[in-house]
């Protein structure tokens, strides 16, 4: 007797992963897109910390009026925020 697989063995298997694939694919980009929204919410949070510090440290004038503009550039040269 030959060993081997049978075309018929050979096609179920392909069949079985390509069904584990098609179930699989969607979820895992979806996981991965809740991954990156999760960090991009967490880099605005940390800009956001960093550019509060900034207002309560750096600015002598406490009464300051919203909307409060600082650049990522001011947060970097002073220290508030890593170069990326």
């Amino acid at each position: 007797m030959k060993k081997g697989f049978t075309l018929v063995e050979l096609l179920a298997v392909i069949i079985i992963l390509s069904i584990i694939l098609v179930l699989a694919v969607p979820r895992v980009t979806t996981m991965i897109t809740n991954f990156r929204d999760k960090a991009e919410v967490r880099q605005m949070d940390l800009i956001a910390s960093a550019a509060e510090k900034y207002i309560v440290f750096e600015t002598e004038d406490q009464t300051i009026t919203y909307p409060y503009v600082i650049t990522l550039k001011q947060l970097e040269d002073t220290g508030y925020l890593k170069k990326i």
